[in-house]
């Protein structure tokens, strides 16, 4: 598998929501997002992955991408 960046950064803002309300609606912590958008989501839960994604209108794929 190769190298994966983090969209979420990219999507929450194309969505025009703060991390803040990201969370909210994912029903994750704020700092949770944060640390997804640096770091990725390699090591995120399942469900909380795939809220983000219900959270944003994607599927759970197009939160990384192959660089």
């Amino acid at each position: 598998m190769g190298t994966q960046k983090c969209r979420i950064a990219e999507l929450r803002k194309e969505a025009g929501l703060s991390r803040y309300r990201l969370a909210a609606m994912a029903g994750v912590a704020e700092k949770s997002v944060r640390n997804y958008e640096a770091k990725g989501i390699g090591n995120a839960r399942y469900g909380a992955v795939k809220r983000l994604a219900m959270a944003l209108g994607v599927p759970m794929e197009d939160l990384e991408e192959e660089e």
